[in-house]
């Protein structure tokens, strides 16, 4: 699916903002290439909420805990929305993740397992093929001073030739998932996803986040303060952290700032 030329970007977003109306954002910003769209947003901003930062290509886009995002050309979404600090801060991490499922799974089809979305998110900030366990899209959550950076990146077009060989068998594209979008249309989607979340009740967010949790009745292991915790999955609490029986029989609850999924081969 094609998209409109870069100098037509900001007024297409713009004209998407009003027409819904998407009342987190009240101005946007699109660069041609920057090393990261959260650096560039905090240069930007002004010390005010409501920029949405889009790049047609990100150099040094970055992940959670200081890990780097894959730069594949213009061939993903790469965008930063500022948002103020106030509000749903503690379940945020959890809003943008069900809202990045919600848009991702309205582009294309709904289950590849009965009875569940073809799309999961994997607490805290990962986007995942259900089928698969690969990773379609992520979020990077920073505060500085009075605002909040809420970071995505999707990755929309790349084919398996597109990969590092180390992510391969660890990412995935929409395309490659069968589903036709341009990253504007991605982007657009996100945001009318995210404004209708972020006043919803934590009990409709919990509950939506519940259906696309990847992660809850499963056996898993965190790293967190340098310790090392496994035991089964319950659920996201009210606080956006993982609830986690120790093999003991002893709950915790993980905070996502500082928590760290240890993947296994």
């Amino acid at each position: 699916m094609g998209e409109p030329p870069l100098c037509q970007w900001a007024d297409h977003i713009e004209g998407v903002v009003r027409e819904a109306p998407i009342r987190c954002v009240n101005r946007v910003c699109v660069l041609a290439e920057t090393d990261s769209t959260q650096d560039a947003a905090r240069r930007m901003a002004g010390e005010r909420p409501g920029l949405l930062l889009l790049a047609d290509r990100q150099r040094a886009g970055r992940g959670r805990l200081g890990r780097a995002w894959a730069d594949t050309g213009r061939a993903g979404l790469a965008m930063t929305i500022v948002l103020g600090r106030a509000g749903r801060r503690l379940l945020l991490p959890v809003i943008s993740g069900v809202a990045l499922c919600r848009a991702i799974l309205a582009l294309g089809p709904n289950t590849s397992v009965p009875g569940e979305p073809a799309i999961g998110l994997r607490w805290p900030n990962d986007v995942v093929d259900r089928a698969s366990g690969r990773k379609l899209a992520g979020i990077l959550i920073e505060r500085f001073d009075a605002l909040t950076y809420v970071g995505v990146g999707v990755n929309i077009s790349q084919t398996r030739r597109d990969w590092p060989d180390e992510l391969k068998d660890k990412a995935v594209s929409l395309a490659q998932l069968g589903i036709r979008a341009n990253r504007l249309s991605v982007a657009a989607g996100v945001l009318r996803e995210l404004d209708a979340m972020l006043p919803e009740t934590s009990k409709s967010i919990l509950a939506m986040a519940e259906r696309f949790d990847v992660l809850a009745g499963s056996q898993q292991t965190f790293r967190h303060n340098n310790r090392v915790y496994h035991g089964l999955v319950e659920s996201i609490d009210s606080r956006g952290r993982i609830r986690l029986r120790l093999v003991d029989g002893c709950r915790i609850h993980l905070p996502a700032a500082g928590t760290s999924l240890i993947a296994h081969d």
